[in-house]
């Protein structure tokens, strides 16, 4: 009896498991439109969107091509890098 529900229950429950897994997470901020003149702005960006603790920015490229990476911790426990375009003043 147990087999035969395993049977019917386990390929749905995998699929929905790899999906869950595979799936990106994080906020796409450079979709909303958001930009950061400097790298502590861009971590008080990214904290109000997601919710997530910020674990660190790094400035990354320079002029015209600079952006921030902000390392989150998700409250889920994800961890995710989220990139903020670099906005002139």
């Amino acid at each position: 009896m147990l087999q035969r529900i395993l049977t019917f229950i386990a390929p749905p429950l995998c699929i929905a498991l790899l999906c869950l897994i595979l799936t990106p997470g994080g906020i796409d901020v450079q979709a909303q439109g958001r930009s950061a003149s400097n790298a502590s702005e861009a971590a008080a960006l990214v904290k109000s969107r997601s919710g997530a603790r910020v674990l660190g920015v790094r400035t990354q490229g320079q002029g015209a091509r600079t952006s921030y990476r902000v390392k989150i911790i998700t409250p889920k426990g994800l961890v995710r890098v989220v990139t903020v375009p670099h906005r002139r003043r």
